[in-house]
């Protein structure tokens, strides 16, 4: 081997190792948004217009720098219900249904809609629920009003 294919192999090496560096640190919620963020912002339930109904509060997972522990990806949306609660998360467990998710019977009750859909990243969640109708509410100030919330 000679001195110039030592050199291009050596480069060549090292950006293979710096690529697959950036995407594991990507991937691993450090920088960058990940593939499962992504799957995640990309799924029609996700929306922030879902259904036309308003949106009053957001929270999608960020990167947690280097070294740090990843809660994994996620997506919190909080509506403004147009009317009944309860009748709003049956609506929107329809247009979840009509999206590919398969509800979860043994889990979903009249506030709770629970269904899982297979990703390429993985099984994903969907949760559409009225905030406090059985239990205390996730996120302060929003009581009653329906969160949906993806995580994978």
């Amino acid at each position: 081997m000679t001195r110039k294919q030592f050199l291009i192999t050596i480069l060549v090496l090292c950006a293979v190792a710096g690529l697959a560096l950036w995407n594991h640190g990507r991937n691993s919620g450090w920088w960058g948004t990940s593939d499962a963020q992504r799957t995640l912002l990309t799924d029609a339930m996700a929306a922030r217009d879902l259904d036309g109904l308003t949106l009053v509060r957001s929270e999608e997972s960020q990167p947690v720098g280097v070294g740090g522990k990843s809660p994994g990806a996620y997506v919190f949306h909080w509506f403004t219900p147009r009317g009944d609660a309860a009748t709003e998360v049956e609506t929107l467990g329809r247009l979840a249904t009509e999206a590919g998710w398969v509800r979860d019977a043994t889990r979903s009750h009249g506030t709770t809609w629970l269904g899982t859909r297979r990703t390429p990243s993985g099984e994903a969640t969907l949760v559409i629920a009225v905030e406090g109708a059985d239990r205390p509410a996730v996120a302060e100030g929003m009581e009653g009003k329906v969160r949906v919330f993806l995580t994978l």
